[in-house]
């Protein structure tokens, strides 16, 4: 697994992850509508958990190969808040998935509005993460580190990727 970060013009992470495995070895979800679902950690997804240095909350973003997302906010591990709420398709989070032979990308995108909010000159702090799911069954969990013995992508030693202000 592979995966790039930068900022856009406009303040927003940009997310491309890229796997290359066999084209008949993973279960791809479908294309569908794009809209904020729950659970897609239960298939492939992708993943981006951001936080601000120094501080224990921290922000979910979940991005299916099918065009679903989901977006969660915590206040401390594992402790949830009310997710971030999202009016209009154009603030929303958002991924497309291209497959070629033995390449499966995923590029996404965090809106500037729904990333964790810096105050005093504090920098944010990322950590990539995927759920892969294989054809004949099981889950395999990716990630730039498991700080734990079993994987936890909400771990805050998991966001290792320190972030500078677009």
């Amino acid at each position: 697994m592979h995966v790039r970060w930068a900022w856009t013009q406009t303040g927003d992470l940009a997310l491309d992850y890229r796997l290359a495995a066999p084209r008949r070895a993973l279960v791809i979800p479908p294309r569908r509508t794009a809209s904020r679902q729950d659970g897609l950690w239960r298939h492939s997804c992708c993943e981006a958990f951001l936080g601000v240095r120094g501080e224990s909350g921290y922000r979910e973003f979940n991005f299916s190969p099918s065009g679903e997302w989901a977006c969660y906010a915590f206040a401390d591990y594992r402790v949830p808040l009310a997710p971030p709420e999202v009016t209009r398709p154009d603030n929303a989070p958002h991924g497309r998935c291209q497959r070629h032979r033995h390449l499966w990308r995923l590029r996404a995108r965090v809106p500037a509005r729904l990333l964790p909010q810096e105050e005093g000159g504090h920098t944010l702090v990322l950590g990539l993460t995927a759920v892969v799911e294989a054809l004949g069954g099981g889950l395999s969990y990716w990630a730039l580190a498991h700080p734990a013995p079993v994987p936890d992508f909400h771990h805050p030693e998991g966001r290792l990727l320190v972030l500078a202000s677009p």
